[in-house]
């Protein structure tokens, strides 16, 4: 990973609690907007969720990404914890950030049901392994 995309910080649980937080508060949230058919927003959500687990994970170990790209900066510093995390479920963040973007800037209500459902599942298994890990 390239130093000029991460930054270096000490460990700050507390910080790390507060962005588990977020994700969890975002996972309800994707339920609801999945449970009313709102396919496109229940996939951004589900992505935010996993974005914001893994930024509590990256604020655990000392890290933050900086730079125009942090989304992307982000899914790569998971990448490189693969005897933590599943890396289907790494790869799978990383095409629903593409998927997330493409969404929400150039394609609306193109999300279908099932891509929203599978969303939500790698959503959940991703916060709740960092959830594991930070307590």
């Amino acid at each position: 990973m390239s130093q000029n995309r991460i930054k270096k910080l000490d460990p700050n649980h507390s910080t790390s609690l507060k962005n588990l937080e977020i994700a969890q508060r975002d996972l309800k949230t994707t339920k609801s907007l999945y449970k009313n058919k709102y396919y496109d927003w229940t996939l951004i959500t589900s992505y935010n969720a996993m974005l914001q687990a893994s930024r509590a994970y990256m604020f655990n170990k000392g890290y933050r990404a900086k730079g125009p790209h942090k989304h992307m900066t982000t899914v790569h510093f998971m990448m490189c914890f693969e005897e933590t995390f599943d890396q289907s479920t790494i790869t799978l963040l990383d095409r629903i950030r593409k998927r997330r973007h493409s969404t929400l800037y150039d394609q609306p209500k193109t999300v279908s049901e099932s891509e929203a459902r599978r969303a939500i599942t790698q959503a959940e298994k991703l916060v709740k392994k960092v959830k594991e890990e930070l307590t």
